[in-house]
């Protein structure tokens, strides 16, 4: 028997981590049909570093590393470039400039190292995203307290030079949590601005030199944050993050044209805290958005189930769904639209460790339609409303921070991480050819009747067969497994 394995939409649900705190934060398609996650490796580095994952198209491991310092390193962003994979977050090494500095690494297609900066001031300066402008160069956007508090973006170039350093200063204390390069190669930069407990949401657009075009503050009357942005083919723009205007937190999700106009405002949720990270175009012009939620929660302890629904082009519900890991929590932190159309979700899985509870990275690749190799999930009816708001188009205080920004080398530590991904499903997905006669969908359970390597050589159980990818047929379908 001979497998073909024809895959033009794949689907997954992966755990990766160790006995400590291990944080996902972002995720993509590469250009070679893989999928790469990064985030935060408490388990395998000094404190807390840097990390990063390769998976094939199908969903098998590539690479894992982790990268950083002596002190504690978190990565927040993380894109693929013309010249490899960027890293970008904070750390607070005595090496750098001061206070926490961000730190930008970059690797090469293979996840070897290649450079790294420590960017920023001798106060605390960090990015929270990074993304691959249309000239090839490098921009970050996050917080500068040394910049009046404000918004901190800048570009550097495929070899880690500074060309430019900007802030952007609204008065209160203002952050941005990602930027995004639009179709006019014009960036877009999500976040909040405010003091206290009284923070409005806010997009941004600049030009390509950092200049501000317009700016839009979004007030419910509570406080809302806005934590994600996408562009929709059409051009227009979807922003997700929250809002407690009633209370409880829910999820809010607005639509904008090109010019920062209002095209409608919705907010998701229940009768307890939800909130959305991540927001992520479709090809058919809606928008998809994931976060947690407490209100729709499968779990009768009362833990948090990550959430993702998918919202049309005029902001009506096309479908949403609830997943889960271990019971103990489930967070999903961004969404990015793959290759097929489906959509990549980093965030975390918890897990309880001993008497503590720690988190996993949690990656999980849903079809088109928004359902996902596993029985870990489930279909739910949020409660949708059209609330009222007021907004701010006031543009901020633009300053050039370019000759004020230290750029320093730094050398990091680098490790290969274990090869111990935690497999809830297989990667299996739509129209995947076994052979001419069968044809099947993944299973996430059930007794295995037969297992095949993929030359098609039948074995009576896993352990008689051979390490590498093999193929599962089992009382609930096919299923591809791993084994190391």
């Amino acid at each position: 028997m001979l497998f073909l394995i024809h895959v033009s939409a794949v689907s997954f649900m992966f755990r990766y981590g160790g006995a400590d705190t291990d944080e996902g934060y972002a995720g993509m398609n590469t250009s070679d049909g893989g999928f790469l996650a990064g985030g935060i490796w408490g388990s395998y580095g000094a404190n807390g570093d840097f990390g990063i994952v390769k998976y094939d198209r199908l969903g098998v491991l590539v690479f894992g590393k982790s990268l950083g310092t002596s002190a504690e390193d978190r990565a927040y962003g993380l894109v693929e470039t013309s010249s490899g994979y960027v890293l970008a977050g904070r750390t607070l090494s005595s090496s750098g400039n001061g206070g926490y500095d961000g730190l930008v690494v970059m690797l090469n297609v293979s996840g070897n190292f290649q450079w790294a900066k420590f960017v920023g001031t001798n106060l605390n300066d960090y990015p929270y995203w990074v993304v691959e402008d249309n000239d090839g160069n490098i921009l970050a956007a996050g917080y500068s307290v040394s910049f009046g508090n404000g918004i901190w973006l800048f570009k550097m170039d495929n070899s880690g030079n500074l060309l430019w350093s900007r802030s952007y200063e609204y008065g209160d204390a203002s952050i941005a949590r990602e930027v995004r390069v639009d179709a006019n190669g014009k960036y877009i930069l999500a976040g909040r601005v405010g003091s206290g407990s009284n923070y409005d949401g806010l997009v941004l657009r600049v030009d390509n030199s950092g200049t501000p075009l317009w700016s839009l503050r979004m007030d419910l009357g509570g406080e809302e944050r806005i934590f994600s942005v996408s562009q929709t083919p059409s051009g227009e723009i979807c922003a997700a993050g929250y809002t407690n205007v009633d209370g409880d937190y829910d999820i809010l999700v607005l639509r904008m044209d090109t010019l920062g106009n209002v095209l409608w405002v919705r907010k998701v949720g229940g009768s307890s805290d939800d909130q959305a990270f991540g927001v992520a175009a479709s090809s058919d012009d809606g928008c998809v958005v994931v976060g947690y939620t407490f209100s729709y929660s499968h779990d009768f302890l009362g833990f948090e189930d990550a959430i993702i629904f998918k919202l049309d082009a005029s902001g009506n519900l096309v479908w949403a769904r609830i997943f889960w890991g271990e019971n103990f929590g489930d967070v999903g932190n961004s969404v990015h639209r793959a290759s097929d159309d489906g959509f990549l979700v980093v965030g975390n899985s918890y897990k309880l460790v001993g008497f503590s509870t720690v988190s996993d990275w949690f990656i999980v690749k849903f079809l088109a339609d928004g359902t996902v190799c596993s029985d870990q999930y489930a279909s739910i009816s949020p409660t949708i409303t059209t609330p009222s708001y007021t907004t701010d188009n006031t543009l901020p205080t633009f300053n050039d921070r370019t000759s004020s920004t230290g750029l320093i080398d730094v050398s990091l530590t680098v490790q290969t991480l274990p090869q111990d991904t935690v497999i809830f499903c297989t990667p299996l997905g739509q129209n995947d050819e076994l052979d001419v006669e069968e044809r099947g969908t993944c299973a996430s359970s059930g007794r295995i009747l037969e297992v095949f390597t993929t030359d098609g050589r039948r074995y009576r159980s896993i352990d008689e067969a051979p390490r590498g990818v093999l193929l599962l047929r089992t009382e609930r379908g096919w299923r591809m497994y791993l084994k190391r």
